[in-house]
Protein backbone atom coordinates (compact mmCIF):
# COMPACT_ATOMS: atom_id res chain seq x y z
CA UNK A 1 0.00 0.00 0.00
CA UNK A 2 1.38 3.44 -0.95
CA UNK A 3 1.88 6.26 1.50
CA UNK A 4 -1.00 8.29 0.01
CA UNK A 5 -3.34 5.37 0.64
CA UNK A 6 -1.93 4.89 4.14
CA UNK A 7 -2.65 8.53 4.92
CA UNK A 8 -6.22 8.18 3.66
CA UNK A 9 -6.64 4.98 5.65
CA UNK A 10 -5.45 6.71 8.81
CA UNK A 11 -7.97 9.51 8.22
CA UNK A 12 -10.84 7.00 8.10
CA UNK A 13 -10.72 6.50 11.86
CA UNK A 14 -11.50 9.15 14.47
CA UNK A 15 -10.70 12.08 12.10
CA UNK A 16 -13.45 10.94 9.72
CA UNK A 17 -15.96 10.79 12.58
CA UNK A 18 -15.03 14.33 13.60
CA UNK A 19 -15.34 15.60 10.02
CA UNK A 20 -18.79 14.05 9.61
CA UNK A 21 -20.18 15.35 12.90
CA UNK A 22 -18.83 18.88 12.73
CA UNK A 23 -19.58 19.51 9.05
CA UNK A 24 -23.10 18.13 9.30
CA UNK A 25 -23.56 20.81 11.96
CA UNK A 26 -22.20 23.49 9.64
CA UNK A 27 -24.41 22.33 6.76
CA UNK A 28 -27.48 22.64 8.97
CA UNK A 29 -26.31 26.07 10.15
CA UNK A 30 -25.87 27.27 6.56
CA UNK A 31 -29.34 26.07 5.59
CA UNK A 32 -30.91 27.81 8.60
CA UNK A 33 -29.31 31.09 7.52
CA UNK A 34 -30.45 30.94 3.91
CA UNK A 35 -27.12 30.03 2.31
CA UNK A 36 -27.40 27.79 -0.74
CA UNK A 37 -26.15 24.21 -0.58
CA UNK A 38 -23.61 24.87 -3.34
CA UNK A 39 -22.22 27.91 -1.50
CA UNK A 40 -21.96 25.96 1.77
CA UNK A 41 -20.03 23.14 0.10
CA UNK A 42 -17.84 25.57 -1.85
CA UNK A 43 -16.90 27.34 1.38
CA UNK A 44 -15.45 24.03 2.56
CA UNK A 45 -13.49 23.70 -0.69
CA UNK A 46 -12.16 27.26 -0.64
CA UNK A 47 -11.76 28.05 3.08
CA UNK A 48 -11.40 24.63 4.71
CA UNK A 49 -11.72 26.00 8.23
CA UNK A 50 -14.99 26.03 10.15
CA UNK A 51 -14.38 29.30 12.06
CA UNK A 52 -13.80 31.11 8.77
CA UNK A 53 -16.85 29.47 7.22
CA UNK A 54 -19.02 30.63 10.12
CA UNK A 55 -17.68 34.17 9.81
CA UNK A 56 -18.49 34.05 6.09
CA UNK A 57 -22.09 32.93 6.68
CA UNK A 58 -22.77 35.34 9.54
CA UNK A 59 -21.22 38.32 7.75
CA UNK A 60 -23.14 37.52 4.58
CA UNK A 61 -26.42 37.29 6.50
CA UNK A 62 -25.70 40.67 8.13
CA UNK A 63 -25.20 42.20 4.70
CA UNK A 64 -21.48 42.90 4.98
CA UNK A 65 -19.66 43.71 1.77
CA UNK A 66 -17.06 41.48 0.17
CA UNK A 67 -14.25 43.87 1.14
CA UNK A 68 -15.21 43.34 4.78
CA UNK A 69 -15.90 39.60 4.59
CA UNK A 70 -12.64 38.55 2.90
CA UNK A 71 -10.27 40.16 5.48
CA UNK A 72 -12.43 38.84 8.34
CA UNK A 73 -12.20 35.30 7.00
CA UNK A 74 -8.47 35.70 6.41
CA UNK A 75 -7.86 36.80 10.00
CA UNK A 76 -9.60 33.68 11.33
CA UNK A 77 -7.04 31.61 9.42
CA UNK A 78 -4.01 33.34 10.97
CA UNK A 79 -3.46 30.29 13.20
CA UNK A 80 -2.50 28.26 10.13
CA UNK A 81 0.62 30.35 9.50
CA UNK A 82 2.68 28.79 12.33
CA UNK A 83 1.26 25.38 11.46
CA UNK A 84 2.43 25.78 7.86
CA UNK A 85 5.83 27.06 8.93
CA UNK A 86 6.39 24.00 11.12
CA UNK A 87 4.88 21.26 8.94
CA UNK A 88 5.79 22.22 5.35
CA UNK A 89 9.58 22.15 5.98
CA UNK A 90 9.23 18.60 7.33
CA UNK A 91 7.79 17.51 3.97
CA UNK A 92 10.34 19.18 1.71
CA UNK A 93 12.10 16.88 -0.74
CA UNK A 94 13.73 17.45 -4.17
CA UNK A 95 11.17 15.21 -5.88
CA UNK A 96 8.33 17.63 -5.09
CA UNK A 97 7.62 20.86 -6.95
CA UNK A 98 6.36 24.14 -5.50
CA UNK A 99 2.72 23.59 -6.59
CA UNK A 100 2.57 20.52 -4.34
CA UNK A 101 3.58 22.61 -1.33
CA UNK A 102 0.96 25.26 -2.12
CA UNK A 103 -1.68 22.52 -2.29
CA UNK A 104 -0.45 21.10 1.01
CA UNK A 105 -0.55 24.54 2.66
CA UNK A 106 -4.20 24.95 1.64
CA UNK A 107 -5.08 21.54 3.06
CA UNK A 108 -3.49 22.13 6.46
CA UNK A 109 -6.10 22.07 9.21
CA UNK A 110 -6.06 21.66 12.97
CA UNK A 111 -6.70 17.91 12.64
CA UNK A 112 -4.21 17.24 9.84
CA UNK A 113 -1.45 19.23 11.56
CA UNK A 114 -1.99 17.48 14.90
CA UNK A 115 -2.23 14.04 13.28
CA UNK A 116 0.63 14.21 10.77
CA UNK A 117 3.32 16.32 12.45
CA UNK A 118 4.13 13.85 15.27
CA UNK A 119 4.36 10.99 12.75
CA UNK A 120 6.86 12.58 10.40
CA UNK A 121 9.75 10.84 12.17
CA UNK A 122 8.16 7.49 11.30
CA UNK A 123 7.72 8.31 7.58
CA UNK A 124 10.51 8.59 4.98
CA UNK A 125 11.13 12.24 4.05
CA UNK A 126 10.29 11.57 0.42
CA UNK A 127 6.88 10.14 1.36
CA UNK A 128 5.71 12.57 4.02
CA UNK A 129 3.95 14.81 1.53
CA UNK A 130 2.13 11.83 0.00
CA UNK A 131 0.99 10.68 3.44
CA UNK A 132 -0.19 14.18 4.33
CA UNK A 133 -2.07 14.64 1.05
CA UNK A 134 -3.75 11.26 1.45
CA UNK A 135 -4.86 12.11 4.97
CA UNK A 136 -5.97 15.65 4.16
CA UNK A 137 -7.79 15.00 0.88
CA UNK A 138 -9.71 12.18 2.56
CA UNK A 139 -10.80 14.50 5.40
CA UNK A 140 -11.56 17.26 2.89
CA UNK A 141 -13.76 15.02 0.76
CA UNK A 142 -15.63 13.65 3.78
CA UNK A 143 -16.22 17.20 4.99
CA UNK A 144 -17.74 18.30 1.67
CA UNK A 145 -20.13 15.36 1.58
CA UNK A 146 -21.04 15.94 5.23
CA UNK A 147 -21.86 19.62 4.63
CA UNK A 148 -24.25 18.60 1.85
CA UNK A 149 -25.79 15.93 4.11
CA UNK A 150 -26.19 18.38 6.99
CA UNK A 151 -27.83 20.88 4.65
CA UNK A 152 -30.35 18.25 3.53
CA UNK A 153 -31.03 17.09 7.09
CA UNK A 154 -31.21 20.56 8.63
CA UNK A 155 -34.91 20.34 9.46
CA UNK A 156 -34.37 17.17 11.47
CA UNK A 157 -31.43 18.46 13.55
CA UNK A 158 -32.34 20.64 16.58
CA UNK A 159 -30.33 23.84 17.02
CA UNK A 160 -28.84 22.59 20.30
CA UNK A 161 -27.58 19.44 18.58
CA UNK A 162 -26.10 21.50 15.73
CA UNK A 163 -24.07 23.50 18.25
CA UNK A 164 -22.91 20.35 20.03
CA UNK A 165 -21.73 18.80 16.76
CA UNK A 166 -19.55 21.81 16.05
CA UNK A 167 -17.59 21.25 19.25
CA UNK A 168 -16.18 17.99 17.91
CA UNK A 169 -13.30 19.68 16.08
CA UNK A 170 -11.80 21.79 18.93
CA UNK A 171 -12.30 19.00 21.48
CA UNK A 172 -10.69 16.41 19.22
CA UNK A 173 -7.84 18.77 18.40
CA UNK A 174 -7.20 19.33 22.10
CA UNK A 175 -7.25 15.60 22.86
CA UNK A 176 -4.91 14.84 19.95
CA UNK A 177 -2.46 17.51 21.07
CA UNK A 178 -2.57 16.25 24.64
CA UNK A 179 -1.86 12.69 23.53
CA UNK A 180 0.89 13.55 21.04
CA UNK A 181 2.91 16.13 22.95
CA UNK A 182 6.26 14.54 23.77
CA UNK A 183 8.27 17.47 25.09
CA UNK A 184 8.03 19.27 28.40
CA UNK A 185 7.64 22.70 26.75
CA UNK A 186 4.56 21.49 24.86
CA UNK A 187 3.00 20.01 27.97
CA UNK A 188 3.65 23.21 29.90
CA UNK A 189 2.11 25.28 27.07
CA UNK A 190 -1.06 23.17 27.14
CA UNK A 191 -1.30 23.48 30.92
CA UNK A 192 -0.68 27.22 31.00
CA UNK A 193 -3.01 27.76 28.04
CA UNK A 194 -5.82 25.90 29.80
CA UNK A 195 -5.38 28.22 32.79
CA UNK A 196 -4.73 31.50 30.99
CA UNK A 197 -7.28 31.18 28.17
CA UNK A 198 -10.51 31.34 30.21
CA UNK A 199 -9.14 34.05 32.52
CA UNK A 200 -8.01 36.23 29.60
CA UNK A 201 -11.37 35.73 27.89
CA UNK A 202 -13.16 37.03 30.99
CA UNK A 203 -10.98 40.14 30.96
CA UNK A 204 -11.42 40.82 27.24
CA UNK A 205 -13.63 38.56 25.07
CA UNK A 206 -12.27 40.10 21.86
CA UNK A 207 -8.53 39.75 22.43
CA UNK A 208 -8.47 37.35 25.37
CA UNK A 209 -7.70 34.21 23.40
CA UNK A 210 -4.76 35.80 21.60
CA UNK A 211 -3.42 37.41 24.78
CA UNK A 212 -3.85 34.21 26.78
CA UNK A 213 -2.04 32.16 24.13
CA UNK A 214 0.81 34.67 23.98
CA UNK A 215 1.24 34.74 27.76
CA UNK A 216 0.90 30.96 28.17
CA UNK A 217 3.27 30.11 25.33
CA UNK A 218 5.89 32.60 26.47
CA UNK A 219 5.67 31.41 30.08
CA UNK A 220 5.98 27.77 29.02
CA UNK A 221 9.00 28.51 26.83
CA UNK A 222 10.69 30.54 29.58
CA UNK A 223 10.03 27.96 32.30
CA UNK A 224 11.26 25.10 30.11
CA UNK A 225 14.52 26.95 29.38
CA UNK A 226 14.97 27.76 33.06
CA UNK A 227 14.43 24.12 34.06
CA UNK A 228 16.92 22.92 31.45
CA UNK A 229 19.56 25.41 32.54
CA UNK A 230 19.12 24.33 36.19
CA UNK A 231 19.11 20.63 35.50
Amino acid sequence: MGWFALGARYAMGAPAVVMVASHIGFGAFAQANGISSAAAVFSTVAIWALPGQFVLVEAWVLGAGMFAIVPAVMFTAARFLPMSLTLIPLMRHPRHGKPAYFAAAHLISNISWAAVTPRCDEIPVSERLSFFLGFSTCCWSIAMVSVAAGYALAGAIPRSVQGALLLFVPLTYLLMLTGEVRHRAGRLALLFGALAGPLAHLLDPHWGMLAGALVAGTAAFGLDRWLRSHG
